[in-house]
């Protein structure tokens, strides 16, 4: 016999809320990922991947390749996705769905009352779905993202609202939706990025709306615009930890590292600490906020982990953690010129990371603080 679950999100009615906090599910990335039979560097192959490679009839993923090359650009829900369940794993450690059941253990631990929404919903609604909200927490890798869900992030906080970004790599590929077959999601990858393919000349616009895909960077939205960090590095081995600092924290924050040890995140289920995966840094360069406080940044990492491959000016050595000061991952938190707040972890494995002994340590601290804040609790 086989038991599989089958999960689904059960959300509010529209233009109301029943928790003062809203979990967004990346649903916009488990949709690229759906599928996918990609392994990498693995010497292991899991069950659910082994029956998927039995199954082509079931479709690609976002990450694979026709047979003459080409690249998938559509993608559609209206199918068995086999990889969104609980315990399937795209990659050996956990990973998009299993990330996120991370905050829904954490949130329902600590005793907040949240409702759980997600990207599909947000690109059909709009801010208006946010609104209702004090806190919105992001998912662990919320790497695809449409105009609208970007414009409706962008327009919350600086009206007021406050964003957890508690992932790595997010908002980093434009896609977009069918307007008649809201299921089917396009994707376009252009010329850099970290991508499995690359989409042919004269191919770079989405056909669903006009509009050109590939990075959001290369649309002039880098993510370090609204959520104060951005894609640095990606990697393999052991996940790193954090160290405050570098930044003086000013008096009206420091209450939001009560209970923080000076070292933290050394612990999680995802590679054994609460910094790696996929991570994102501070870049005033690229976008991140002047007044952007840069709460912690990361340490521990190895030379399995090699800076972000759009920003590379050449094939040289020297862009392993152990030697780019730029490959790491940054705590920030900022307000935003409409009186919201963004706080920023850049990191995939930070979920990972909240429950580790018994949920008493330095991630779930800072996290409750900056909720807390948010709610306007005080701290215990």
């Amino acid at each position: 016999s086989c038991e599989r679950g089958v999960p689904f999100v059960v959300r509010p009615r529209p233009g109301t809320a029943t928790g003062r906090l809203a979990l967004l599910l990346p649903t916009a990335t488990y949709l690229a990922y759906s599928n996918e039979r990609g392994l990498g560097h693995v010497p292991v192959v899991p069950d659910g991947t082994v029956f998927l490679e039995h199954r082509y009839d079931l479709g690609h993923s976002a990450y694979a390749r026709y047979n003459d090359g080409s690249g998938v650009s559509y993608i559609s829900w209206r199918r068995p996705i086999l990889t969104l369940a609980p315990g399937f794993r795209v990659h050996l450690s956990p990973f998009m769905l299993a990330s996120d059941l991370y905050f829904l253990d954490w949130l329902t631990e600590l005793g907040y009352s949240f409702d759980v929404i997600t990207d599909h919903d947000l690109h059909a609604e709009g801010v208006d779905l946010l609104r209702p909200y004090s806190g919105v927490i992001s998912g662990s890798h919320p790497e695809y993202a449409s105009e609208e869900m970007i414009e409706a992030i962008e327009t919350y906080v600086d009206g007021g609202g406050n964003f957890a970004y508690l992932g790595g790599n997010g908002y980093y590929w434009v896609v977009s939706f069918h307007p008649e077959l809201p299921h089917v999601m396009e994707l376009r990858r252009g010329e850099n990025g970290t991508r499995s393919w690359q989409a042919q000349t004269g191919e770079h616009h989405h056909a669903t709306t006009g509009e050109r895909g590939g990075l959001w960077l290369n649309r002039s939205r880098p993510p370090q615009k609204v959520f104060g960090v951005g894609f640095s590095a990606q990697g393999s081995g052991p996940s790193g930890r954090y160290r405050l600092g570098p930044d003086a924290v000013p008096e009206d924050l420091k209450h939001l590292l009560d209970g923080v040890p000076e070292v933290f995140g050394d612990s999680g289920l995802d590679g054994g600490g609460s910094a790696g995966g996929e991570i994102d840094r501070y870049d005033l360069t690229l976008g991140s906020p002047p007044e952007a406080v840069v709460l912690a940044t990361s340490e521990g990492l190895i030379d399995g982990y090699q800076f972000a491959v759009e920003e590379l000016s050449g094939t040289h050595p020297g862009h392993g953690a152990s030697e780019d000061p730029e490959v790491r991952s940054d705590i920030v938190y900022f307000h935003t010129r409409g009186g919201g707040s963004v706080f920023a972890t850049g990191s995939i494995s930070y979920s990972g990371g909240l429950s580790a002994h018994g949920y008493d340590n330095g991630i779930s601290r800072i996290t409750r603080n900056v909720l807390d804040h948010w709610l306007g609790k005080k701290n215990d």
